[in-house]
């Protein structure tokens, strides 16, 4: 409470911008809280009426656009014509939101590294975290701005270390995940010179090459802001003329990989494979294999010629666990019979 009031007194008297900058841009910050130190801002400097007060707060707090799926609401509430205190508001509660369902997908990420596989939480570039100033400085080199579901990411880790394959997309239309890993911004920066159209910027490198893209433009093609779409070409080209929808945001990105990780020592305690050190062993073979293999049983269907013949597969309830299909490894030296999703991904 005592940093907070000190913050409210040198936000009001223009010293302490920087600060209140930082607490917004972390997510630390709660709406109720921006408005307690509004409120206090007043009291200490009469002179100044509430709309200079908020005023002076929207000059320093950073809001990026969210992508077109996270929006509707707040379209809805949006207004123009209101005072500085009702636009500010307007636009940092879905911010807001937005930063923390990202920081709690991020917390149980490192969470479940660090409880299963110590090593692998160290490939997460943590220490390498974007601030708003390189924030800033990426978004004039790439010539657009970044979601603020991406951008929180940025401000928790700078991506993956090089060859540290420990992330996990789903694969569109498949009963599978491709292993894949988060690149950094200077990593982004150099592949998005190869893609012939402005307005994409590549954020995930799979084993075999293939790029996964987050669309940073509007524009009247397809893919709307905010978007991930992946390329079918296997090393690292991204065809323009080619392209599948990964995701229709950022944090459904994350949360597809929330799921698979999470389901993982669920599905080994079932199947009375869990002892001390067994996961330690299973992950790095399960991502060091191109794809991660599901069991289709696990709330899949299929939008083909019928369950068993088609090629596009669907997941029609994320809340229920997925059920992986591990290689042959496990208790004494067996694992769960093979489903058909094995065979038909082979």
């Amino acid at each position: 409470f005592f940093d907070l009031w000190a913050v409210a007194i040198g936000c009001a008297m223009d010293r302490r911008a920087l600060q209140l900058e930082l607490l917004c841009s972390r997510g630390c910050l709660a709406p109720e809280d921006l408005c307690k130190i509004c409120a206090v801002s007043r009291e200490w400097r009469g002179y100044a009426d509430a709309e200079a007060s908020w005023q002076t707060v929207a000059k320093v707090v950073t809001l990026r656009p969210l992508p077109v799926s996270l929006e509707g609401a707040a379209e809805a509430s949006q207004d123009s014509t209101g005072s500085a205190k009702c636009q500010l508001l307007q636009r940092y509660r879905p911010a807001f939101k937005v930063r923390r369902q990202v920081l709690q997908l991020l917390r149980r990420i490192a969470g479940f590294w660090q409880l299963w596989s110590p090593a692998v939480s160290l490939a997460l570039r943590q220490r390498q975290r974007l601030n708003e100033a390189k924030l800033h400085r990426l978004e004039q080199r790439l010539e657009a701005p970044l979601p603020e579901d991406f951008a929180e990411f940025l401000r928790w880790c700078d991506g993956f270390e090089v060859e540290a394959f420990w992330f996990a997309e789903a694969q569109p239309g498949a009963l599978a995940f491709r292993v894949a890993r988060l690149l950094c911004a200077e990593e982004m920066l150099q592949k998005a010179q190869s893609i012939a159209s402005t307005g994409w910027i590549p954020i995930a490198s799979s084993r075999e090459g293939a790029l996964t893209c987050l669309r940073v433009q509007e524009t009247e093609s397809a893919a709307a802001f905010g978007e991930l779409w992946c390329g079918s070409a296997p090393r690292g080209d991204f065809d323009l003329t080619n392209l599948t929808r990964q995701s229709t945001s950022f944090i459904e990105y994350l949360k597809d990989y929330v799921g698979l990780l999470e389901s993982i020592p669920q599905q080994y305690a079932q199947e009375q494979l869990l002892t001390p050190g067994s996961l330690s062993q299973v992950l790095p073979q399960l991502f060091a294999c191109n794809r991660i293999y599901c069991d289709e049983r696990s709330s899949w269907v299929t939008t083909g010629l019928g369950k068993g013949k088609g090629n596009l597969w669907q997941r029609l309830d994320r809340s229920q666990p997925l059920r992986i299909i591990f290689p042959r490894f496990g208790k004494q030296g067996k694992r769960s019979g093979r489903s058909f999703g094995s065979f038909w991904l082979q």
